[in-house]
């Protein structure tokens, strides 16, 4: 910080016609201030932003459930939101510098203005939203208006419900700085979404029970999906997000003995996501819609208690998660002038960001009355990068896909006691270490490059020039809990 402080302050003044700023050292990110037109304006320095995200959230959510008799219940509910949020960018730290020059993306600015205030990046001290502003200002505005309905049976070890719901939305979205082509406020968008499912539990006998459940969920798309290119056209061809899921298993409950397995399928499809591309050196951008991914999959868990103090557990879950097309946009320059296509190799690409294939198995003592020893051993395995399906790597039809990362495995175990003074009034004390191998692990990969050929180095099996997290060591924990 003390080199970039030395070269800030090692620029020339600024000496344009502006008296108040006369002499002030004063930075810009405007590359085409160059010469002497700027005045002493200098682009080659740094600064500290900060990009703000402030929401103001009202609703209010009602609902009513009337049972007809010991069998059967129905219900009914409302739900009604309206959120405005403000996205804008401020000064973090002038790093040396007297001043900032923005060069007139405000509205209200004509030719440009000068920034010397700078905020904090913090909730709870001033954010800025009233203070001078940079790069960019605007406003989303959603309002909802939904409605759900139920119907519920149990009765004679059957129990069944089917809910469904009808939703919709307007978007709309305000420009508070210069953007080509635009009015300051859009043009409002609606969009009607909505779901059903359902589900049923069949208890075979005292010990055995079958479920199956199922849904489908129109789903409104996120708010950039409805506004292109980072401005306020509306996207007329946006869609709603469509997801389909159904699940099936079985249960098995004893004394000693208590186990689930269900296998499932979900279908997320009609997602869209925006990517910018140079053709021929002109800039424009692409809007992939129906990108879609498949999750199935098995899960089982267990648990088992051979005597009152003794508690033994386990699960184990398989996955299948992957994108299931590759996806062509075509692309569009900032008039909205189509300059080519552009296509996505997604099909067969591993879905990212959460293990595919874990299991866990555990157990808990009860040494004497009140103190129990508890511990847990998690293994992740089949975990990819959570990279997104519009990077370059997947412009490539050859393309490696998902990232794998390396397999790890967890170890915890906590110690605590409990002293009654008498039924309602306890004293409680709990420790806990986390991780307690000190296990070193990649919990997520935000990039997605594979080791090739030119590759200079590497970490665990991976291209060492991925950004990614590595999980917590060794950490622990107390507590103390007085109930009364």
């Amino acid at each position: 910080y003390d080199k970039v402080v030395a070269d800030n302050r090692s620029i020339a003044p600024y000496t344009g016609p502006s008296s108040d700023y006369k002499g002030f050292l004063i930075g810009t990110n405007d590359r085409n201030l160059k010469g002497a037109n700027s005045f002493g304006i200098n682009s080659n320095v740094t600064l500290g932003r900060a990009s703000m995200n402030s929401h103001d959230w009202y609703g209010a959510i009602s609902n009513l459930s009337y049972e007809i008799d010991d069998a059967w219940t129905i219900g009914a509910g409302v739900d009604l939101r309206t959120y405005s949020g403000y996205h804008y960018r401020v000064l973090n730290d002038l790093l040396g510098l007297d001043a900032y020059y923005s060069s007139g993306e405000n509205r209200n600015v004509n030719g440009g203005l000068f920034v010397t205030k700078t905020i904090e990046a913090s909730p709870f001290k001033d954010t800025g939203l009233k203070s001078d502003k940079i790069d960019y200002y605007n406003i989303g505005k959603v309002n909802w208006a939904g409605f759900n309905g139920l119907i519920e049976y149990d009765k004679n070890g059957l129990s069944a419900v089917v809910q469904g719901g009808i939703s919709s939305q307007q978007y709309q979205r305000i420009d508070e700085f210069d953007v080509p082509f635009n009015e300051r406020e859009s043009d409002k968008k609606s969009l009607t979404g909505g779901y059903v499912k359902g589900g049923f539990n069949f208890n075979l006998d005292d010990n055995n029970n079958i479920f199956v459940n199922a849904g489908y969920i129109a789903r409104q798309p996120n708010f950039d999906a409805v506004f292109l290119n980072y401005g306020n056209d509306v996207n007329n061809d946006v869609e709603n997000e469509k997801i389909k899921s159904v699940e099936l298993g079985y249960g098995y409950r004893s004394s000693i003995f208590r186990a689930n397995l269900n296998a499932y399928m979900t279908k997320w499809d009609n997602r869209w996501l925006t990517r910018g591309f140079t053709i021929d050196n002109v800039n424009g951008t692409a809007n992939f819609a129906g990108i879609a991914q498949l999750h199935k999959g098995v899960e089982l868990d267990l648990n088992v208690r051979p005597i009152r103090k003794v508690n033994l557990n386990a699960m184990v879950s398989i996955g299948d998660w992957k994108y299931t097309d590759n996806v062509t946009s075509t692309v569009f320059d900032d008039q909205q002038n189509k300059i080519g296509e552009a296509t996505v190799y997604l099909k067969d690409v591993k879905v990212g960001d959460a293990a595919q294939f874990t299991w866990n198995v555990g157990a808990d003592f009860e040494i004497v009355d009140g103190l129990k020893l508890d511990a847990s051993y998690y293994s992740a395995n089949n975990l990819y990068a959570n990279f997104s399906p519009t990077d370059s790597a997947f412009l490539n039809p050859d393309n490696k896909g998902a990232l794998k990362l390396p397999s790890y495995g967890l170890l915890d175990a906590g110690l605590g006691y409990t002293y009654k003074f008498t039924n309602r009034n306890s004293l409680g004390f709990r420790f806990n270490v986390n991780n307690i191998l000190d296990e070193t692990y990649i919990a997520e990969a935000m990039s997605n490059n594979p080791v090739t050929d030119k590759t200079t180095g590497t970490y665990n099996g991976i291209d060492d020039s991925n950004y990614v997290w590595f999980g917590t060591g060794r950490t622990w924990n107390a507590s103390l809990t007085y109930k009364f």
